[in-house]
């Protein structure tokens, strides 16, 4: 017989403890798949302390994480995220379902009972990597019947999609230099400030002023700063454009 502790204050003791039975896949989409069958057993044993114990309706695998309030079983399992992929919801289909047993009436007396099966996924993390946590009573009201009924095998859909590209890793490239064409002419500066250029200056650095269009003269420089050091850090790939001002005469 296995013991494991709930909390400080209270154990389970239960021959079935072993995980249900599974047949997992993932699609090239992202979507979790995984066949599931609840083998139900002999009820399990929950001590309260030193002195008091009740059992409960149990399975393979079951856990009670609504004691001690409810001594009601439930499907709690994790998934792995794929890569790249954030939770988008869960799916539940295929449901298979038996009759409660007279032992299963007597242990649930009292016990609110879901009218529906309804898993409920969250996001958990271990070592930064994402994992699915899907939490599910396995009891359902089935209204032909008139009766509740207990799950026994069951699909879960564990739905993803892939994650947008953040602004830090998106990277765009110029398909040509800005140096590719055009007349070019090298200016060297030793301070951050404003700077004139006057016509004098242009034609000294060799450029033929006569007929030049003002709307023409543009500069370009990334300010001769250091590189950033972290490799994934957003850096322009050619020259940027300076802002200036033409006045002409």
């Amino acid at each position: 017989m296995t013991e494991y502790n709930i909390d400080h204050k209270m154990k389970i003791k239960s021959p079935f403890l072993a995980f249900c039975f599974a047949a997992f896949s993932l699609s090239v989409t992202g979507q979790v798949s995984v066949l599931k069958s609840l083998e139900w057993g002999r009820p399990a044993t929950l001590v309260r302390g030193t002195d008091s114990s009740v059992s409960a309706p149990s399975f393979k695998g079951a856990q009670f994480p609504f004691l001690p309030e409810s001594n009601v079983p439930a499907f709690v399992e994790r998934f792995r995220l794929p890569e790249g992929h954030r939770l988008e919801g869960v799916e539940l289909s295929g449901e298979k379902l038996v009759p409660l047993t007279d032992a299963d009436r007597i242990l649930l007396a009292g016990e609110e009972l879901p009218k529906q099966l309804t898993p409920k996924v969250e996001v958990m993390f271990e070592n930064g990597r994402p994992w699915a946590m899907v939490t599910m009573v396995p009891f359902t009201f089935e209204p032909a019947s008139g009766q509740t009924m207990k799950l026994s095998e069951f699909r879960l859909d564990i739905l993803t999609a892939p994650e947008a590209a953040s602004a830090k890793n998106e990277r765009s490239y110029a398909l040509n230099s800005v140096l590719a064409s055009g007349d070019w002419y090298k200016i060297y500066i030793n301070e951050t400030g404003i700077y004139r250029l006057t016509y004098n200056d242009l034609k000294n650095l060799g450029i033929n002023v006569n007929g030049l269009n003002p709307d023409m003269i543009r500069i370009f420089g990334n300010g001769g700063r250091m590189l950033p050091e972290g490799a994934g850090s957003n850096r322009i790939d050619d020259l940027a454009e300076n802002a200036i001002k033409v006045v002409t005469a």
